[in-house]
């Protein structure tokens, strides 16, 4: 029983009783070994800290059924630092059943790619990991820094609690042509916009307005063909507009969308987007 302090355990050993860890700030149980017990109705219970591998290397913790309690300290440690299980990457195995509880805190020391998966729970057989670690639900998001991670408690063979690299960004305006408050802008001339990474259609509408009454002069669907996208560049083409007036445009919230369905947040102000058309005589 670890009351306090870290027990590390980079051997494998048998007992007759789990182990467990008590409800303090300082107890760990760590390394890179493995526990089994002979009395096999026996459940390791981790009411404190549970960091497979040291505090200077990752690696994969082995124990039989286990559950993790719901005290305030109650809390799995893991680090991250490449895609490859016990190497790069804090694994704890599990060879029974396993129930979660507590807090889940990840260290990240790389910058993973967009997709890159990391199994942290390997279950073994068929049976389903019970509960949930605090705030974290099947399909939940995991922020660490500046990167985001899709939980789940049914990955790897089907049933291990692994984390996936997503792409959490919406695009956003990086230009416009014509350029917010231009003047002398051709009656004719296209409307386009450069975002930040490339961009599919969405749905909604593109509203151009007149700015001295908020009067909508066109309304352009982004499924319509007078919207085309190629990659990061949206040209809009509105039928002519008049001469000598003062237009702003709008576009919906969802109108464009990146690769990983992360959506634009539109236009709403008048005030983003608006120009004067040049005097046609």
């Amino acid at each position: 029983r670890v009351t306090g302090g870290t027990l590390e355990l980079n051997t494998d050993i048998t007992t007759t009783d789990a182990p467990s860890v008590s409800s303090h700030p300082l107890a760990r149980l760590a390394g890179n070994g493995s526990i089994t017990w002979t009395r096999t109705t026996d459940i390791a219970i981790i009411a404190g800290r549970l960091n497979p591998g040291s505090d200077s290397s990752t690696g994969i913790l082995t124990l039989d059924s286990t559950r993790f309690s719901s005290s305030t300290f109650s809390r799995f440690e893991v680090d991250i630092n490449g895609v490859t299980s016990g190497a790069d990457h804090d694994q704890l195995a599990i060879n029974g059943s396993i129930e979660l509880a507590g807090d889940l805190d990840v260290a990240l020391g790389f910058s993973p790619s967009q997709g890159d998966s990391f199994v942290i729970i390997s279950n073994d057989g068929t049976d389903a990991i019970t509960g949930t670690f605090n705030g974290l639900a099947e399909g939940g998001l995991l922020s660490v820094g500046e990167h985001v991670f899709r939980v789940t408690y049914k990955g790897g063979d089907g049933n291990d609690m692994a984390l996936t690299k997503i792409d959490a960004v919406s695009p956003v305006v990086s230009g416009l042509s014509p350029a917010d408050d231009a003047t002398n802008v051709g009656v004719a001339s296209d409307l386009v916009v450069t975002f930040s990474e490339s961009v599919v259609k969405g749905s909604g509408n593109i509203l151009i307005k007149q700015t001295s009454n908020d009067a909508t002069v066109q309304t352009i669907s982004v499924s319509s063909g007078a919207v085309t996208v190629s990659g990061a560049v949206v040209t809009i083409n509105p039928t002519d507009l008049a001469g000598s007036t003062d237009y702003y445009v709008t576009i919906d919230s969802g109108a464009f969308t990146d690769a990983s369905g992360n959506a634009f947040a539109g236009i709403s102000s008048k005030t983003t987007w608006n120009f004067t058309t040049a005097d046609i005589g």
